[in-house]
């Protein structure tokens, strides 16, 4: 893949209505998206302890940041690699399945015990904070993908997209710090957090049959940057209901 940053230029020059719109819906996109990565981190990093929060975040974010910056320059290369993301929404699934198996623990007792068995034995080899940094890159891999192709999908002029990433990345960068401070703020935030991560996860999963039926009526809903948009503002909203009703209950 070849770049033709002076052409990408004179476009931004010669169409400067047009690019301006342009960067806009890409901001918009990828503010909406990191909103969605900041509080997955921010969940994953709950239980640590203070400093170790704070470090995990920071590594976190800055792998956020290498991991787009790559992505940004290999975006056709990456393209093979579409099964990540399927990888990537599975464990987020999963932490959703794992977090409400916890959550119903009277009823699901011996299988919950046994589930924390076996993640006890990876923390055990890597210690908490490995482990949690370990799953945070992961998850940083896979929303890279997922943020540099929807911004690519938009526009093939690679300094419009990177404008749109550095914007998204900065968003995360403030977020992900705010949502671990909400989340000790108002309990009902962390099964709202929980029920994105599943939404999050099944949207991410689902690109296999993006890639696999590209022609069908699904993939070109799913493909849909109005799609996108509006899966954001459904976790936004899903977000701000339960940190309405808490501070209802307070007045009341």
């Amino acid at each position: 893949m070849t770049y033709d940053f002076p052409s990408y230029f004179q476009e931004l020059v010669q169409k400067p209505m047009q690019s301006g719109l342009i960067i806009a819906n890409l901001v918009l996109i990828e503010t909406l998206l990191s909103v969605d990565n900041a509080a997955v981190l921010a969940t994953i990093v709950k239980d640590l302890g203070e400093k170790e929060k704070k470090r995990a975040l920071s590594l976190g974010i800055t792998g956020a940041v290498v991991f787009r910056i790559i992505a940004l320059f290999m975006a056709s290369f990456l393209i093979k690699f579409w099964f990540l993301k399927v990888l990537g929404g599975l464990y987020l699934i999963y932490l959703f399945y794992s977090w409400s198996q916890e959550r119903h623990h009277d009823e699901h007792t011996e299988y919950v015990e046994k589930e924390k068995g076996i993640e006890a034995y990876f923390k055990k080899m890597l210690s908490p904070f490995w482990y949690t940094i370990l799953i945070i890159g992961f998850v940083d891999i896979t929303f890279s993908i997922d943020n540099v192709f929807a911004a690519v999908a938009y526009t093939k002029n690679l300094l419009l997209v990177i404008l749109g990433v550095l914007v998204g990345i900065l968003t995360m960068r403030f977020l992900a710090q705010r949502f671990v401070v909400l989340l000790d703020k108002y309990p009902g935030l962390e099964a709202s957090a929980f029920y994105v991560i599943l939404i999050l996860g099944i949207k991410l999963a689902l690109s296999a049959v993006e890639h696999f039926f590209p022609e069908s009526m699904f993939a070109r809903i799913t493909t849909n940057h109005y799609f996108d948009f509006s899966i954001s503002v459904l976790t936004i909203l899903m977000f701000v209901y339960p940190i309405l009703t808490h501070r209802r209950k307070n007045k009341a």
